[in-house]
C-alpha cells in the first residue's frame, strides 16, 4: 500500500508539473500574440522609417529582452543593405554595410532555422556578425513579393526554437517590411508634392533627404489577372472553403484629370500598399486591370472576408489623412466562392458586388453571390 501511494504522489507531481508548464507555455503564446498585435497597431500609426525601426525593436526587447536581435535593410536607392539595430554584440571590424545576396534567407525569401550555427552551408552573412556559435532564425522582410531586408534571432546553441516562436518573428517580420515600404512610398510622394508646390525660394532652400519608391515595379509591383486566375484555380482545386475580394478606386479617372498621373499611381500603390499590409501575409494582392485588385482568401467564409475588407477601407482612411495624400476612397466586392464555381465565374460575381457597391455611393463593401455556382 505505501508504494501504491508513493506512486500515486509521484503521478501527481508529473501531472502538476505538466500543467504547469502547459500554462506557462499559453501565457508565453497569449504574451506573444498581444506583442504582435500591439506592434501591427502601433506601425499603422508610424511616419516615418526610423519610426517604424524604434517600434520594431522595443517590441522584439519587449518579447525577450536578453535575446540576440539584428534587423538589417535595404537600403531605398541603392542595392546594398545596411544595419539598423542590434540589441546583442557585434564582432569588433564587422561591416553593417553588406549585399543582400550575402543572406541566404534574403536571397532565397525563406525562413531558415539553425539549432547551431556550426554547421558548413551556415549563412555567410549570419555567420559574418556572430562572436560566438549559436542557435538562429533568420527571417526574410518582404513586401509584394521584393526583399526589404532580413531579421536575425539568436539564441543558445542547441535549443532549436519552436514552431510557434518562428511564426512570431515571421509575423513581425511580414508588419516590418510592409510599413517600411508604406513610409518609404509614401515620403516620396510628399517630397514630389512639396515640389510640385514650391516657390521658388523654397527650392532654393535646403531639403531633407527623402528615400524614393523601393522595389516596386512601374506602379504597384503586384501579380496580374493571369496570376489572380492561377490562385484562384489552385484555391478551386483545393476544395476548401475561400472567398474573393475585388476591390479598385472610386473614379480614378476624374481623380487623375483633377490631380495628375503621379498622384494617381501614388493611389494605387497606397491601395496595393495598404491592402497587402492589412492581410499580413495571409493572402496575396493582385492587380487584374488599371485600377482594379483582387485578394482571394483562403479558408476564409464571407463574413470573415467582409471583416478583413473592413479593416483595409478603414486602413487606407487613415493613410490618406496621415501621409496627406489626395483624397480618394475605394469601393469593394465580396463574394464566398460555392462548391461548383471557375475563377471567372467567381470574379464575374465579384464584379457585380463591386458594381453594386458604386451605386450605393461608393466608399463601401457589398457582399454579393457566387451565382455562376451552386450556391444559393
Amino acid at each position: 500500500s505505501w508504494h501504491l501511494v508513493r506512486r500515486e504522489r509521484t503521478r501527481r507531481r508529473e501531472l502538476d508539473a505538466h500543467l504547469l508548464e502547459v500554462q506557462r507555455d499559453r501565457d508565453t503564446l497569449l504574451r506573444r500574440r498581444s506583442v504582435e498585435r500591439q506592434l501591427a497597431h502601433d506601425l499603422e500609426h508610424a511616419e516615418s522609417e526610423s519610426e517604424v525601426i524604434g517600434l520594431v525593436r522595443a517590441a522584439l526587447r519587449s518579447l525577450d529582452a536578453h535575446r540576440p536581435f539584428e534587423l538589417h535593410l535595404v537600403d531605398a536607392r541603392e542595392p546594398f543593405m545596411t544595419l539598423a539595430f542590434a540589441t546583442g554584440v557585434t564582432p569588433p571590424g564587422a561591416s553593417d554595410v553588406s549585399s543582400p545576396w550575402d543572406s541566404v534567407a534574403a536571397r532565397e525569401g525563406t525562413t531558415l532555422v539553425y539549432p547551431s550555427t556550426d554547421v558548413a552551408d551556415v549563412c555567410p552573412h549570419l555567420a559574418s556578425r556572430l562572436v560566438e556559435q549559436c542557435s538562429a532564425i533568420c527571417v526574410p522582410l518582404l513586401a509584394m513579393g521584393r526583399i526589404v531586408g532580413v531579421l536575425y534571432a539568436m539564441g543558445p546553441v542547441g535549443a532549436a526554437p519552436s514552431a510557434a516562436l518562428v511564426e512570431t518573428y515571421e509575423a513581425i517580420a511580414r508588419a516590418t517590411a510592409a510599413n517600411v515600404a508604406t513610409v518609404r512610398a509614401f515620403g516620396h510622394e510628399a517630397a514630389v508634392h512639396r515640389e510640385q508646390h514650391a516657390s521658388p525660394e523654397d527650392l532654393d532652400a535646403p531639403q531633407p533627404s527623402v528615400e524614393p519608391q523601393p522595389f516596386l515595379d512601374d506602379v504597384t509591383g503586384l501579380g496580374d489577372h493571369a496570376a489572380a486566375l492561377t490562385a484562384i484555380d489552385s484555391l478551386i482545386d483545393d476544395g476548401e472553403p475561400f472567398s474573393v475580394v475585388l476591390f479598385d478606386i472610386d473614379d480614378l479617372g476624374d481623380y487623375h484629370a483633377r490631380h495628375g498621373v503621379g498622384a494617381a499611381d501614388v493611389a494605387l500603390r497606397a491601395t496595393a500598399i495598404v491592402a497587402t499590409s492589412q492581410l499580413r501575409g495571409s493572402a496575396d494582392v493582385y492587380r487584374v486591370d488599371n485600377d482594379r485588385f483582387v485578394a482571394p482568401l483562403a479558408g476564409a467564409a464571407a463574413r470573415d472576408a467582409l471583416s478583413a475588407t473592413e479593416h483595409i477601407r478603414h486602413a487606407l482612411a487613415r493613410t490618406v489623412g496621415q501621409h496627406g495624400l489626395a483624397p480618394f476612397t475605394v469601393s469593394f466586392g465580396v463574394v464566398e466562392a460555392g462548391s461548383d464555381t471557375t475563377a471567372e465565374r467567381v470574379l464575374l460575381s465579384a464584379t457585380d458586388a463591386l458594381f453594386n457597391a458604386r451605386a450605393r455611393g461608393h466608399d463601401r463593401v457589398v457582399v454579393g453571390i457566387d451565382v455562376g455556382s451552386g450556391t444559393v
